[in-house]
């Protein structure tokens, strides 16, 4: 007896179609396009906080630069007389001011500020930042002893 013989099947095609590695391509774009934004996103986020870290430093060198100083040293003095009005001045209005490697520190004093016999002194460091001028603020009352 002979058997007849088997019809053949068309197999169905193995792989994907072109369409499909397209599609799959333009996904993976997107995403990887997200990820290098959220990558330079943070980069930008570090260095603003590198930038911080380095103004908030100097400002607290400079508190504790003024506060081991004698309570009648001459940088202790309200130069221009504005008292507690004055503590945040910056520019020309402070009663002192040093530069540093881009930053720039002020410091006013305020006497007899917030009690007879002490003093308010108050760093400000100022920067351009990435986007816009950017301060730090410190302030310390110093008593005299």
């Amino acid at each position: 007896m002979m058997r007849p013989a088997k019809e053949r099947r068309p197999r169905a095609p193995a792989g994907f179609t072109l369409i499909e590695v397209m599609i799959a391509l333009a996904i993976l774009a997107v995403g990887l396009l997200a990820i290098a934004r959220m990558q330079m996103t943070a980069i930008q986020g570090n260095a603003d906080a590198r930038d911080v870290t380095r103004a908030t430093k100097w400002a607290r060198d400079k508190i504790e630069d003024l506060m081991i100083r004698e309570y009648d040293d001459a940088v202790l003095t309200d130069m221009d007389g504005d008292g507690g009005a004055g503590l945040d001045d910056t520019g020309e209005g402070a009663d002192q001011s040093e530069a540093r490697g881009g930053y720039t520190l002020f410091w006013n004093v305020s006497e007899d500020d917030p009690v007879a016999n002490a003093k308010t002194v108050r760093v400000v460091v100022a920067w351009q930042g990435r986007d816009r001028s950017r301060l730090v603020r410190l302030t310390c009352i110093k008593p005299e002893l």
